[in-house]
Formats: structure tokens, C-alpha cells, sequence
């Protein structure tokens, strides 16, 4: 289940990382207002409230299929949303292909963390296999497109995911949401980072 704070937290990252890619365009790009930013912020922020609201089956912590894809999916879309929204305000375009790719790794991992606290050993596995394949297109994407060559280091989140995996195997569910929680926070800091400190330089 995500604390409110927490929550916000991951969408003010989106937005530093879709302002971040639109500054990466280059200055002259930049078109609008960056305080234009905070309209798609709130948006988010408010669907996720009224979202969590609407759905208590998913607060209680059901464990069916379709109640852990509909809580990631509610809190994965608006974050990869937010990143290809932020990117395309700022310069009044068309989303880049590095947002693109950034949006997508970022949702998939921040969905991750809206899943129920009792959770089983399979769940978790598939969980640490969708942090990889997210890892996996972030790094590639690195090669593909504009994205920073700082944020291939975001496979740096696989090894606690990694070991995230053999607790799992072992039945030690709580341990592994741990460290799988902890490797999600890494995996959104580092891309975060990755991006926002390019662009900084940028400006200076």
C-alpha cells in the first residue's frame, strides 16, 4: 500500500524527470513556463487520491491477478504519463523517444510498489523479473536514443532485486519485499539523478 507522501514523492520525480529531458533538448527548446509543471502534477496527484479511494479492495490488500495489475496500472500510468507530459509542456512538442523509454522504465518500477503488504513468494518473483525487463530498457535505451549515458546505472537496483529473488525462493516473503522495495527506490533515484544532474550542467 503507498503513504501518501511517499506517493508524491515518485510523481515529483516524474516531473523532474520529464523537465530534466526537456532541458536535455536543449535550452532553446524550452517554450512554456516552467511552472506550467505543476498543472500535470496536480492532475496526478489527484487522480491517484480519488483512484486509491474508489478502489478499497485494492487498500485492503487483495491478492487476485487482476487486483495487483489494476493497483500498479493506477499508479504506474500517471507516472510514465507525467515524465512524457512534463517533457512535451516544456518545449510544446511531441514527447522524445528518451522520454519515452524513461517513462515506461519508471512506470513499470514505480507500479511495482503499489502492490498489496501480504504478498506471496511468486508475486514477488514476477515483481523482480518486471524490475529487470525495466532495467533492461532503460540500459538499451541508453544506446537508441538521447537518453543520458548516466542512466544505464540503473541496472545497479538489479542486484538487490537480485537478491530480492532468492529470499523469495526461500520463503522469506518479508525479507524479499524488503530488499525489493529498497531496489525500487534505487532504481528511480538513480534514473532521477541521472537526468536531472545532465541538465543542471546545462544551465550553469
Amino acid at each position: 500500500m503507498i503513504r501518501p507522501l511517499s506517493g508524491l514523492g515518485y510523481l515529483a520525480s516524474a516531473v523532474l524527470m520529464g523537465a530534466a529531458l526537456g532541458l536535455l533538448r536543449g535550452p532553446a527548446a524550452i517554450a512554456a513556463n516552467p511552472a506550467l509543471l505543476l498543472i500535470p502534477f496536480f492532475l496526478a496527484a489527484a487522480i491517484q487520491f480519488f483512484g486509491s479511494k474508489a478502489a478499497p479492495a485494492l487498500s485492503l490488500g487483495g491478492l487476485s491477478w487482476g487486483g495487483q495489475l489494476q493497483s500498479a496500472l493506477m499508479f504506474g500510468l500517471p507516472i510514465a504519463a507525467l515524465v512524457l507530459a512534463s517533457e512535451s509542456i516544456l518545449v510544446v512538442d511531441l514527447p522524445s523517444a528518451a522520454a519515452a523509454a524513461a517513462g515506461c522504465g519508471a512506470g513499470v518500477v514505480a507500479g511495482l510498489v503499489a502492490q498489496p503488504t501480504s504478498q506471496t513468494a511468486a508475486s514477488l518473483r514476477i515483481r523482480v523479473l518486471l524490475l529487470y525487463l525495466a532495467a533492461g530498457v532503460v540500459a538499451i535505451s541508453t544506446l537508441l536514443t538521447s537518453l543520458p549515458p548516466a542512466a544505464f546505472w540503473v541496472v545497479s537496483a538489479v542486484i538487490p532485486a537480485w537478491q530480492a529473488r532468492r529470499l523469495a525462493l526461500r520463503d522469506q516473503t518479508q525479507d524479499a519485499a524488503k530488499m525489493l522495495a529498497a531496489s525500487i527506490r534505487l532504481f528511480i533515484g538513480v534514473l532521477t539523478l541521472a537526468l536531472v544532474l545532465p541538465a543542471g550542467l546545462m544551465l550553469r
